[in-house]
């Protein structure tokens, strides 16, 4: 996985996202992502996060795989059946859960897979009117990944 500045701030990027507020929303327990060298994890409270460790247990979902599977998994545009929960067992990633849990909550971990992939660069250089942009957040602000907005 590459050198993300923003993973020490995942409980912030998902409290600031309302689709993860919303998919995650009465999860008591947490998700750990495990990535050989680097784990990374977010308690849930009734669906807020925090950055405290959720250790193992009830309520806890556990994605563990190598840098090159997280890799796969976190590029900027992804290969086709790569972007569902399901899917990601393909992709070479364990997944530690109880079933009921991950049925529950796939968005939600779905939705922070999103968060950590990078900006598409494709995107992030777009050229468009800052006051139109503006109106179109207001409108769908849930098409606006929270780093892509134009690397200036």
């Amino acid at each position: 996985m590459g050198d993300y500045a923003h993973l020490s701030d995942l409980a912030d990027i998902c409290m600031a996202d309302g689709e993860f507020m919303l998919a995650a929303r009465h999860w008591n327990g947490g998700l750990c992502l495990i990535m050989e060298k680097k784990s990374l994890f977010i308690s849930l409270n009734q669906g807020k996060p925090s950055t405290r460790d959720p250790g193992s247990g009830d309520g806890v979902i556990t994605i563990s795989g190598t840098e090159e599977n997280w890799q796969a998994l976190l590029t900027p545009v992804q290969q086709r059946l790569r972007s569902d929960i399901k899917q990601v067992t393909f992709a070479g990633l364990d997944i530690q859960a109880d079933d009921v849990l991950l049925a529950k909550y796939s968005a939600a971990v779905m939705r922070v897979i999103e968060l950590l992939r990078p900006a598409n660069s494709a995107i992030s250089r777009l050229q468009i009117d800052p006051k139109l942009l503006e109106i179109y957040m207001a409108i769908y602000p849930q098409f606006f990944h929270p780093r892509s907005l134009f690397s200036r």
